[in-house]
């Protein structure tokens, strides 16, 4: 079971004792570790989990015990009726993702982090969502592309701090204009080049 869903009624099974990420790995039947850790990094980060304790690790470093701050049935990020149909479950994938990942990205790495069972992420969607936020501002490019003798080396990028304003998507109304949800305007170039201020 790879769904955001399953996580959560898993989680909540787990009781007050709590998990580790290799636990709730263990109940998801063979979902990528990195995908389980970045969804309790989402989880943590909206206040839906807790750590109560730690355990010790092979590698010496503890590992966190985390518990469901309040369980219940429905839990957080289920996916939500949207007019947007396929492409809105897609970019919203792809938008959650890209707040949870540390560091750097390419698109090739953001879409196969953005992917589930459910719904397949694919590059080119993801190039063009980058390469409309990266206009408004919302993602910076941390390294540009470079091409080399042996090959090309994809572009890096990160969210910048100012873009993450909250967990809807920035919606692309067309090619050059880029609308974020939660501030409920349009933002990027597009405001001064089309006179929306």
């Amino acid at each position: 079971m790879r769904s955001p869903a399953f996580y959560w009624k898993a989680a909540c099974e787990f009781g007050s004792k709590g998990f580790t990420t290799a636990d709730l790995a263990g109940c998801t039947c063979g979902v990528a570790y990195a995908t389980v850790r970045n969804w309790i990094r989402a989880m943590r980060n909206e206040g839906e989990l807790i750590v109560v304790g730690s355990v010790p690790s092979l590698a010496g470093k503890p590992k966190h015990v985390y518990a469901v701050k309040r369980p219940r049935a429905k839990g957080p990020g289920l996916r939500r009726p949207t007019s947007d149909g396929a492409y809105g479950l897609v970019t919203e994938q792809i938008w959650q993702t890209m707040r949870m990942l540390k560091g750097s990205w390419t698109t090739d790495e953001l879409a196969l982090a953005s992917s589930t069972e459910e719904v397949v992420v694919l590059r080119n969607t993801v190039q063009r969502y980058v390469r409309s936020l990266v206009r408004a501002g919302i993602v910076h490019v941390v390294k540009p592309p470079i091409r080399t003798r042996r090959g090309s080396v994809s572009a890096r990028y990160n969210l910048t701090r100012t873009g993450n304003t909250g967990p809807l998507p920035p919606k692309l109304l067309q090619a050059d204009f880029v609308f974020d949800q939660n501030l409920q305007k349009i933002v990027g170039e597009s405001e001064v080049r089309n006179g929306l201020v």
